[in-house]
């Protein structure tokens, strides 16, 4: 798909510098300012992003387990439209 997916490093960099252009330093701090005041309101959303960008965001584990059996389903595309559940 034309577009699709991430955008490339140098667009990616284009954005930042862009961003660096328009919001001064003393803009940027008024910024997370806001944001710390609404966190320590108690707002999660704001504590959230607070959190990631001071500590990183935590990563997501996830966690697997199975009986030993496999479910596999097959689709078929010859116009049956049947689906047949397998398990190994």
């Amino acid at each position: 798909m034309p577009g699709g997916g991430r955008p490339t490093k140098a667009k990616e960099l284009g954005l930042a510098k862009m961003l660096e252009d328009c919001v001064s330093l003393d803009e940027e701090k008024e910024i997370w300012e806001a944001i710390k005041r609404e966190a320590k309101g108690g707002s999660i959303p704001h504590a959230q992003v607070y959190l990631n960008y001071k500590y990183g965001k935590p990563r997501e584990i996830i966690e697997q387990k199975t009986d030993g059996q496999i479910a596999i389903r097959i689709i078929r595309n010859d116009g049956d439209n049947a689906e047949t559940p397998k398990t190994t």
